[in-house]
C-alpha cells in the first residue's frame, strides 16, 4: 500500500552519477543500459514502419522503474532513427507511486517536453488518452491514437489473488462447475498480535509523541491523552473491533447455523468472553476456514449438516483458548501499526521478523520479535470478486477441470473429503488489456515479463501442492529471516512477485481486440531481422564489445525455473501494422488444447517451456505410447495416434506413481531434469547466433534465390569452416566455453539443421534436440519470409 509498500515509500532507490538505481536489485534494464532499450527501440521502429509511419505517435511505458528504460529508448530514438524521433509526439511513463514519478522526472529531465511521468495506474490507463489527444494541437488525426504500449516487468507487479478451486472427492468438476464462483475459494490473510507487544509498541508511539498523528484513539478535544490512557484507549477500540469486523467475513447461512447451535451449547463463560457480541468473531472465521478444507464445501450447499456444525463448535473452542492474549488486527489497523513502526527502521524489522530462539536483553524491542501472527483462510468468493474474475474462471474453466481430474488422481490418500487445486492470478492482466484498447485505436502492445503459459504455470501447483505461487526477490542479506521464512512474514520490506500467466494476457487481449503476433523468449529481441537487410541483426554481444560486461544475465543467467523466465509478447490491434511479424523468432505456445498434449512443437526432442519434472514425464509417456501404437499398428504412426492428448492421462499417472513411489527418485530426477533444463536454454541461445551468423553468408547473387537459401550447405566443408570463423570471431566460445561451443556446433552441422532444404521437419515421427529445431526454424523463416520494404 501508500503506506509501507515496497515500491511506494520511495526507499528502494539511490541517485549515483546523476542516475536513479534500486538499492537492493538490479533490473536487465539497467545492467545492460543503453544496449537493452536498444532491441526496444529497433522493435518499435519497425512496428511504426509497418503501420505507414504516422505522426504525431505515442510511445506509453507502464512499471517504469527508475525511468532509465525510458530515457535510453528516446536517446537511442534520437541518434538513430531522426523521422521516428520527430514522428514522436511525446514519451509517456504511467506511474502510480509518487515516489517513482519523482525519480522518473529526474531521469527524463534531458528529454523534457518530449519525455513525462505521469500519475496514473497501469489498469486505468485508458483515462490518459484525452489529456494525450489535447496536447496535440493540430490533433491526433483520423482514426484516432497511435502508438506503441511498453513494459517491462510491469505484470508480475499486479495485486495477486490467490485462489482454490475445490470440490468433494470422487465428484470431479466439470468446466461448467469450474465457470461457477461456488466452486472456488479466495485465500484471504488475517493478522494478530500479542497483546502485551502491542501494548508496548503503543506506549512507544506515545511516549515519543508521535501515535497521535496516526491514532485518532490517542488525542481528545484538549489534545493528546496521557500514554496510558491512549494505549488503553486504542486498544478498547481494536478489541470492539475484533468482536465484529471478522464475521463480516463469514457467509451469512454459515453464520445463521453456528449461532442458532451456540445458543444451547456454549457455556455462560464462553458467551461472557465475547459480550456484547454473541460470539468471539476471529476464532468463528478460523474455525470455518478449517472445517470446509477439510471436510466440506460449503454451509450454503450442504444445509446445517449436524456433524458439521458440531465439529465447528469443537474448533472454535480450541481457537477461543488459543487466540486469548491476541488482539485482531484489521486491515486498517494494521495500516496505522506499519506507518507508526516505520518510523523507527528498527522496531519495525522487530516486529516482523520470526520470533528468535533467544531473546537477547541488550536489543531494544527483541522481546517482541514474532508478535504478529499472519494467518491463511479460505472462504468463499464474494460477489464483487465473482463478477470480476468471470471473464477468468470462463475462459480457463477446461484447464481447470482436467487439472482437477490429474490432481485427484496423483494425490495421496488422505481422510479429508475436499479436495483442492491451489493457484495464482492477477484480475490486472485483464484490466490492463482492457484500458489500453481504450488508450490507442492503431499500434502494439510489447510486453517483457518473467512466467509462462497457463498450462506450465498449473502443471507447476499440480507437482508442487504447497506452492504459493508467490516469489521473494529481494537480495538484500540483512532481511534473510524474512525472506527464509515466508513471503508473509515481512511485507513492504521485500519485493514480492509471481509469475505472468501470458495465456491470459493474451486471450483476455483477443476479447479486447488485441491480436497475439509473438511470444518468444527475451532473448529473441536481439534477433529480428527483414529480408531487404542481409546484414545480421546486432546480438547484445555485438552492442556490448566485449566479453565480460554483464553478458551472463543475458546468455548465461542460471534460473531456478528457466522455464518460467523472461518472454517477450506482442500483440497488435487496428489496422495498422497488420503486417509487422517477429522473423527468426522462437514460436512459444501459449494456446494448449491439453495439459497433456505432447511437446510444444512435433521437432522437439524436450519442452522447455514446462516444468522440467513434468516434461521428464510426458517424454516417457510419449515414447511408451509410440512404441505402443508401433507394435499394435505402425501405419498409423503418421497419423499422430500417439499424440492424442487425451491417450495420455493413464501412462501419465503410471509414470508418476513409479516415480513417486520410488525411494529417493523425485529430488534426483528434479534436480537433474531442471539442470538438464537450463543448459538447453543456453543451447537455444548458442544455436540462435550461429543460425544468424549462417544467415550472414547467404548472400543473395542470384534472381532464382533471392535470400540465398539455395546456394550453400553446410554439408560444403568450406562454408562450415567459414561460418565457424565467423563465430569464434565473435567469441562465442568464449561466452559459452569452447566444449559447449563445440557440441552445439557440431550438432547443427551435422543435423543440417541451417540448411533450408535439410532433412529436419521433413520426417514427421523424427525429433531433434530444441536448439537444433529452433535454428533450423528460423533459417526457414528467413527463407520464407516477405520484404516489408
Amino acid at each position: 500500500g501508500p503506506d509501507f509498500g515496497y515500491y511506494s515509500t520511495g526507499d528502494i532507490a539511490h541517485y549515483d552519477g546523476g542516475t536513479a538505481w534500486f538499492n537492493s536489485y538490479t533490473t536487465i534494464p539497467m545492467m545492460l543500459s543503453p544496449w537493452f532499450a536498444q532491441l526496444f527501440v529497433e522493435r518499435i521502429h519497425s512496428m511504426w514502419v509497418s503501420m505507414g509511419s504516422p505522426s504525431p505517435f505515442f510511445i506509453f511505458e507502464f512499471g517504469g522503474g527508475t525511468g532509465m528504460l525510458a530515457r535510453d529508448i528516446l536517446a537511442h530514438i534520437r541518434d538513430e532513427f531522426p523521422l521516428l524521433y520527430s514522428a514522436l509526439h511525446r514519451y509517456v511513463i504511467g506511474e502510480r507511486s509518487p515516489a517513482l514519478r519523482e525519480v522518473q522526472s529526474f531521469t527524463l529531465k534531458p528529454f523534457e517536453g518530449k519525455g513525462e511521468s505521469v500519475g496514473h495506474d497501469a489498469r486505468e490507463c485508458d483515462k490518459l488518452r484525452q489529456r494525450m489527444a489535447d496536447s496535440v494541437p493540430s490533433g491526433v488525426g483520423p482514426g484516432g491514437m497511435r502508438g506503441v504500449i511498453v513494459s517491462n516487468e510491469l505484470f508480475d507487479e499486479f495485486d495477486p489473488v490467490k485462489l482454490r478451486l475445490v470440490w468433494r472427492r470422487g465428484h470431479l468438476p466439470t468446466a461448467a462447475d469450474v465457470a461457477r464462483c461456488a466452486s472456488w475459494r479466495e485465500v484471504y490473510v488475517v493478522h494478530t498480535i500479542q497483546r502485551t507487544a502491542l501494548r508496548k509498541v503503543l506506549s512507544w508511539g506515545a511516549e515519543s509523541g508521535k501515535l497521535t498523528g496516526i491514532f485518532p484513539e490517542a488525542v481528545s478535544d484538549r489534545g493528546p491523552l496521557p500514554v496510558d490512557e491512549a494505549v488503553a484507549g486504542v486498544e478498547q477500540q481494536m478489541d470492539h473491533e475484533a468482536l465484529t469486523l471478522p464475521c463480516e467475513m463469514v457467509p451469512k447461512a454459515a453464520m445463521q447455523a453456528f449461532l442458532t447451535m451456540a445458543r444451547t451449547v456454549l457455556t455462560a463463560e464462553e458467551h461472557q468472553l465475547c459480550l456484547p457480541a454473541a460470539v468471539c468473531c476471529y476464532p468463528l472465521l478460523l474455525a470455518l476456514d478449517l472445517v470446509q478444507s477439510e471436510e466440506s464445501i460449503t454451509v450454503e450447499t450442504d444445509g446445517p449438516d449436524p456433524w458439521y456444525l458440531q465439529k465447528f463448535i469443537h474448533l472454535y473452542r480450541l481457537n477461543l483458548a488459543k487466540y486469548e492474549q491476541h488482539v485482531f488486527v484489521s486491515k486498517y489497523r494494521y495500516r496505522q501499526l506499519r506507518k507508526l513502526v516505520r518510523l523507527d527502521k528498527h522496531l519495525e524489522f522487530q516486529i516482523l521478523r520470526p520470533t528468535p530462539a533467544r531473546v537477547n536483553a541488550s536489543v531494544p524491542f527483541d522481546d517482541i520479535a514474532g508478535c504478529i501472527t499472519t494467518t491463511q483462510i479460505a472462504l468463499s468468493l464474494e460477489e464483487p470478486r465473482c463478477r470480476e474474475l468471470g471473464g477468468y474462471l470462463r475462459r480457463h474453466a477446461e484447464r481447470y477441470a482436467q487439472a482437477a481430474t490429474i490432481h485427484e488422481s496423483i494425490e495421496p490418500p488422505t481422510p479429508f473429503r475436499i479436495a483442492h487445486v491451489k493457484t495464482i492470478m492477477r484480475p490486472g492482466e485483464e484490466e490492463f488489456m482492457r484500458a489500453t484498447a481504450g488508450l490507442i485505436d492503431h499500434g502494439f502492445a510489447l510486453t517483457v515479463d518473467y512466467g509462462a503459459d497457463a498450462d506450465g504455470l498449473l502443471w507447476h501447483h499440480l507437482i508442487r501442492p504447497n506452492y504459493d505461487g508467490i516469489h521473494t526477490m529481494d537480495a538484500r542479506t540483512g532481511l534473510h529471516e524474512c525472506t527464509h521464512t515466508s513471503h508473509l512474514q515481512c511485507p513492504g520490506l521485500q519485493d514480492l512477485t509471481t509469475s505472468v500467466d501470458f495465456t491470459e494476457v493474451a486471450e483476455a487481449g483477443v476479447e479486447y481486440g488485441w491480436k497475439l503476433k509473438a511470444y518468444t523468449h527475451q532473448w529473441d529481441l536481439e534477433r529480428s531481422y527483414y529480408a531487404h537487410t542481409p546484414e545480421v541483426a546486432l546480438h547484445m554481444l555485438e552492442r556490448v564489445g566485449n566479453t565480460r560486461t554483464n553478458l551472463g544475465v543475458w546468455y548465461l543467467r542460471q534460473e531456478e525455473d528457466p522455464w518460467a523466465f523472461f518472454k517477450v509478447m506482442v500483440q497488435q490491434r487496428g489496422d495498422e501494422g497488420g503486417i509487422w511479424f517477429f522473423p527468426g523468432a522462437m514460436q512459444l505456445p501459449v494456446f494448449r488444447r491439453s495439459l497433456l498434449e505432447p511437446a510444444a512443437h512435433p521437432c522437439w526432442d524436450s519442452d522447455m517451456t514446462r516444468p522440467a519434472l513434468v516434461d521428464y514425464l510426458m517424454r516417457k509417456v510419449r515414447d511408451k505410447l509410440a512404441d505402443e501404437t508401433a507394435e499394435v499398428a505402425p501405419a498409423k504412426q503418421a497419423e499422430g495416434v500417439a499424440s492424442d492428448p487425451r491417450a495420455a492421462l493413464k501412462p501419465f499417472l503410471d509414470e508418476y506413481m513409479t516415480l513417486y513411489t520410488t525411494p529417493g527418485a523425485v529430488g534426483h530426477v528434479m534436480m537433474s531434469e531442471s539442470e538438464k533444463q537450463r543448459q538447453l536454454h543456453q543451447d537455444v541461445v548458442l544455436a540462435l547466433m550461429v543460425a544468424d551468423y549462417w544467415r550472414s553468408l547467404m548472400i543473395p547473387d542470384d534472381p532464382a534465390d533471392p535470400h540465398g537459401c539455395l546456394r550453400i550447405s553446410t554439408s560444403d566443408e568450406g562454408a562450415a569452416r567459414a561460418l565457424r570463423v565467423a563465430a569464434l570471431n565473435r567469441r562465442l566460445d568464449r561466452v559459452f566455453g569452447q566444449e559447449h561451443f563445440d557440441r552445439v556446433f557440431d550438432e547443427l552441422v551435422a543435423a543440417q539443421a541451417l540448411d533450408a532444404h535439410g532433412s529436419v521437419f521433413k520426417d514427421s515421427q523424427k525429433r531433434y534436440p530444441t536448439y537444433v529445431c529452433a535454428a533450423h526454424q528460423a533459417i526457414q523463416d528467413y527463407c520464407n519470409m516477405q520484404d516489408l520494404g
